[in-house]
C-alpha cells in the first residue's frame, strides 16, 4: 500500500512538474506568435500556410534555410540588421528573443 502512495504522490508530483513546463513552453510560442505579428507580419508570412504581403518577404516557415537559429537571438538582441533598406533594425529584450526564436523554430518544416 505505501508503494502506492509513493508512486502516486511521485507521478502526481513530477505530473505537476511536467504540466507547468509545458505551460510556460506555450506561453512562449504564443509571446513568440505575437511578437511576429507585430513586428513581422506586416511583410512576412509568419504562420504555416500563408504568403507573405510582401513579395520578396521569406515565410518564417522557411527561414531555416536562410538564417543560422543558433546566432538568431544574439542578433536580435544586439539589433538585428537585413541587408535590405525595407527592413528595420529590431533589438529585442532577452526573453523577446527567446520567444521569438522559439516560435520561429515550431514553424520549420
Amino acid at each position: 500500500m505505501m508503494h502506492y502512495l509513493a508512486l502516486a504522490f511521485g507521478l502526481f508530483f513530477f505530473g505537476g512538474i511536467m504540466g507547468a513546463e509545458l505551460r510556460a513552453q506555450d506561453d512562449l510560442l504564443v509571446s513568440g506568435e505575437d511578437l511576429a505579428q507585430a513586428l513581422c507580419g506586416s511583410c512576412h508570412a509568419i504562420g504555416a500556410t500563408q504568403r507573405s504581403p510582401h513579395p520578396v518577404a521569406p515565410a518564417f516557415r522557411d527561414l531555416q534555410y536562410r538564417m543560422d537559429f543558433a546566432r538568431l537571438e544574439e542578433q536580435l538582441r544586439q539589433g538585428l540588421v537585413a541587408s535590405h533598406p525595407e527592413m528595420p533594425v529590431f533589438v529585442l529584450r532577452d526573453h523577446e528573443a527567446v520567444a521569438l526564436v522559439r516560435y520561429l523554430r515550431s514553424l520549420q518544416n
